[in-house]
């Protein structure tokens, strides 16, 4: 098995400055060119990855202060979680908002997209997460109260189970068409990541009870984002 290469510097791009409040993300779109930026003050913004330009106006709601973005499994649409516990859906190509949910009484910290796109599910710091219809904007799991901030949220890739992380309170695993709880762990929570076959569910956070988890020591700090590459190879990590 290879060996991966740390660099300890990367070549730069020359982007255009530009002031945004409080950087919150960043996804990449497929075409492997633009990217798209948010933050805080509810503004989106797609960018020119070859030209460093920005790419056509502002993706902007009034009022609202994105707190997690993600990208459709078709690349089409973009969920986001917001401070005023709303779940909207834009769209990629026109940086409008198309659909709003509302449900949750706090902001809400996490989205993730079903793999067939058909489902968003949410986490929130009023404790509960939901599945939302795509098409009737319903929830139709939920709210399932999780018993702790609800800080991550992932779909399994078999779309079969979502696994909650709970701050201090550890991370649970639920059945996603019933929402009965699975397993429990203990621990310190705060982002996940399954592997693409499905067997390994990998939590980032810190102070990982070691008798309940499996634990990589990679990260001395607390740990705030994993993600895991398609051939299940590489583990990327945050902290």
């Amino acid at each position: 098995m290879d060996t991966p290469t740390m660099h300890n510097s990367l070549a730069t791009m020359p982007f255009r400055k530009t002031k945004v409040d409080n950087m919150k993300g960043i996804l990449h779109l497929p075409d492997g060119m633009r990217i798209i930026v948010h933050s805080f003050d509810g503004s989106f913004r797609v960018w020119d990855l070859e030209t460093g330009t920005q790419v056509g106006e502002e993706w902007e709601e009034k009022d609202v202060h994105v707190w997690s973005m993600v990208l459709s499994p078709h690349s089409k649409k973009v969920a986001s979680g917001n401070r005023d516990g709303t779940v909207k859906l834009w769209n990629v190509d026109t940086g409008k908002v198309i659909k709003t949910w509302t449900g949750h009484t706090k902001w809400v910290n996490s989205v993730c997209w079903s793999p067939d796109g058909g489902q968003v599910v949410s986490g929130s710091n009023d404790g509960t997460f939901r599945v939302w219809d795509i098409e009737s904007g319903k929830t139709i799991l939920g709210p399932i109260k999780a018993g702790d901030d609800v800080g991550a949220v992932c779909y399994s890739p078999d779309a079969n189970m979502i696994a909650t992380g709970l701050g201090s309170h550890g991370l649970r695993i639920w059945d996603a068409n019933s929402g009965k709880l699975l397993k429990s762990f203990e621990g310190v929570c705060s982002c996940l990541a399954w592997t693409l076959d499905g067997k390994t569910l990998i939590a980032g956070g810190s102070k990982i009870d070691t008798a309940t988890w499996t634990v990589v020591d990679l990260c001395k700090d607390y740990v705030d984002v994993v993600s895991v590459t398609p051939n299940d190879r590489i583990l990327a990590t945050t902290s």
